[in-house]
């Protein structure tokens, strides 16, 4: 998040150099009861005569104070802007179907801080360069938003107007980060690794039980070799036995 600031003249932006030079400018950030940090403003450089602070990232609740300090040669000026961080009100989920090629959007409020009556969502689409709106509104205790997949190379970016009020009676206007569909999304990466490897298991099966027959089969030879060795063996000791008899 950014702050940035001007300065007009009978409503006119003050743009000369030898004006803008001698000012100087900086916030400070404070949350209550603690100190904070003093941010220096600098020059745009894509907009001549504007001032620019980067904000660092409010990481946990609470309230915090920015205090804008000007300093000219020969004004001073100073504003105070309170600011509350809270936990996310509204929180997006979204669903990608390959085989249908949609995706399914649901938005979720958390009911402990906005009164779900009055919470107004509408979407702007923008798809192939042409920017739809469409209003979100609730079905079975759920807002959710169905897109199809992008068509051509440009993605679809889909932002989110949300009105809303608290629980407690005050206006809240979540800023919500756009959501960005692209076609790669949408693209089912199949390999044909496991069914090489269910073939290779197959063939390994099937191998196995030639493998198997042939080693039956060589036993079943082997064991008739035997039983005519034991034939034999029987045949000579009986024709041995009439000789010794």
């Amino acid at each position: 998040m950014a702050i940035e600031a001007f300065f007009t003249d009978a409503k006119q932006l003050i743009s000369r150099k030898d004006f803008l030079n001698l000012i100087d400018m900086h916030l400070t950030i404070n949350k209550v009861s603690e100190s904070g940090q003093t941010i220096k403003f600098a020059e745009n450089p894509d907009k001549q005569g504007y001032f620019l602070a980067q904000l660092p990232a409010f990481l946990e609740e609470g309230i915090y104070q920015i205090n804008l300090t000007v300093q000219g040669q020969t004004f001073q000026r100073q504003l105070m802007h309170t600011v509350g961080v809270l936990k996310t009100p509204l929180v997006v989920e979204t669903i990608i179907d390959l085989e249908r090629g949609k995706a399914s959007i649901q938005l979720i409020p958390d009911r402990e801080l906005i009164d779900t009556r009055l919470l107004h969502i509408e979407a702007v689409i923008y798809e192939n360069q042409v920017e739809r709106h469409r209003v979100i509104s609730e079905h079975d205790k759920q807002w959710q938003l169905e897109v199809n997949a992008p068509v051509g190379h440009e993605p679809t970016r889909i932002r989110f107007l949300v009105r809303a009020q608290s629980v407690s009676g005050a206006a809240i206007t979540p800023d919500l980060q756009d959501l960005v569909l692209t076609k790669a999304i949408f693209t089912a990466v199949l390999t044909p690794v496991a069914a090489v490897d269910t073939m290779i298991e197959e063939e390994k099966i099937v191998d196995t039980a030639a493998v198997t027959q042939e080693e039956n089969d060589l036993e079943a030879e082997l064991s008739e070799s035997e039983e005519q060795e034991d034939l034999f063996q029987d045949n000579d000791e009986k024709d041995h036995g009439r000789i010794l008899w």
